[in-house]
Parts: structure tokens; sequence; C-alpha cells
């Protein structure tokens, strides 16, 4: 809640709600075009889930797939959570695969297709994914995901590979990408300006109102999705999402 504005500052005023993407901090300062005004029928407690959103909204600078066609998003942790609500709302035709049973039950309550495993068996998805959000950062997951989209069909690199999982060759997904005609690309989300300029009308702020947009109309559900805890347990909740605890989704 803004406590206090400048005397520059247009468009908010002391008491209305906003979004920033900054760090952790007891108070926040921050230029007022970095922040994003919240509807007043969203909770400030969804609203954040906009910041989630927003990393894999980023591929949609870069994909070249319709509205309508099939995307699969692989790790459902909370990233993958939103994009599969996200790129629904869009018009995508969306399926996930999730090992966690928690996590796969929690996409199945909202009315998602959720496999196991990337489906290689059902002829309805295999070869036939245009468009696959790989939000796990496993390499296997990138050759999986290789593997099942169609020729010509995308891979987003979503998920931050932030160490080495297992031992595939690099030859099996360079030989995937070569003869099916993939298009891989980074998913980093910070490619993006932070807001929208004149000729440029693609940022990170656009997605987060995008976003906000979809939770104002009623269109994202958070059910079951998230917890509200105290400052003073900020250390026992990163342990329990860092040891994927049940009931965690990141």
């Amino acid at each position: 809640m803004c406590g206090y504005i400048g005397k520059n500052v247009v468009g908010i005023e002391v008491g209305d709600i906003v979004f920033t993407k900054s760090q952790h901090k007891s108070y926040q300062i921050d230029n007022y075009r970095n922040v994003v005004k919240i509807p007043e029928n969203v909770l400030p407690e969804h609203a954040i889930f906009s910041r989630l959103a927003g990393v894999s909204m980023a591929s949609l600078r870069l994909t070249k797939i319709p509205s309508g066609e099939k995307v699969l998003v692989t790790g459902l942790g909370a990233v993958g959570f939103m994009a599969m609500q996200i790129y629904s709302n869009l018009g995508y035709e969306v399926i996930g695969v999730e090992p966690n049973e928690h996590r796969r039950n929690l996409m199945k309550k909202l009315g998602f297709t959720v496999f196991e495993s990337v489906p290689f068996t059902n002829e309805k998805y295999n070869k036939k994914i245009a468009l696959a959000l790989e939000c796990s950062g496993i390499e296997s997951a990138v050759l999986d995901c290789c593997n099942i989209v169609r020729p010509r069909g995308e891979v987003s690199l979503v998920g931050v590979p932030w160490k080495k999982y297992c031992d595939i060759s690099s030859q099996e997904i360079l030989h995937t990408i070569f003869y099916k005609y993939v298009t891989v690309y980074s998913g980093w989300e910070s490619d993006l300006p932070r807001e929208n300029s004149d000729y440029v009308y693609v940022s990170e702020n656009q997605n987060y109102r995008t976003c906000l947009r979809f939770m104002e109309a009623g269109k994202m559900n958070f059910e079951d999705s998230y917890l509200i805890k105290p400052y003073t347990q900020a250390a026992q909740v990163f342990e329990d999402i860092k040891n994927k605890k049940k009931g965690c989704i990141n």
C-alpha cells in the first residue's frame, strides 16, 4: 500500500495498493513507472502471483505458435501452475506434466489434463504439441519436450538449469532438434524491458497487467495453492519450499 508518493507521481494516490518487482525488504521505494496498480477486487495475496505468471509470459514475445494450438507445460511448481492458467486464458489447449502427486491433483482440480510423465503413448498429444514450456530446468525434460513437439514445434526454456540432474548426451537433444526442425529458445523473463515505451509494447509490467486483468475477471484460480504465514516464520517457509514439503507448489 502506498504510504507516501512524490510530487511528480501520476496515476497513483496514497492508499493505493500496487505491485512492484523488487527485493524482499521491510519497505519499498520505487519509481512510479515501475509499479503496477492492483485492481480493487483483486486480493494482494493473489496479485503477487502475477510475478510468477510473468516468467512464462516472456515466451509470448518469441513464439510463433498461434492461439488454439496445443501447449505442454512441464514442471508444475508456482511458475508452471501460473503458466497453465495464463496460456489457457489466451486460448491455447494446455496440458501439464508433473511427477509430484500433490501438484498434479491441484491442477486436475482446476480442470486441467495432467500427466505424471510426458505422454508419448497418447496419440492425441504425441507429436501434436506445438509449444512446450519447460518449467523444471531439468535436462531430461528438455529432451522430452523436443521429442513430443510436432515438426517445427517450439520449446521455451523457462526453468533455470541451476545444476546438472542427469547424464544425457547433448547429441540426443541436438539430433532431435535438427531432424524435427524444433525451435528452442531461452524463456528468461528479464530479457524484456520493465515497462512499455514508444514503439515497444511488450514488457514485464505489461505482462503483469494482463495477468491482473485475468484475476479481475475471475479467470485465475488460487484454491489450495498458497498459505499465509507471519514474516517471523519466513526462514521455515523457505526451508519447506526447498525441501518440497507437502502442501508447497514451488
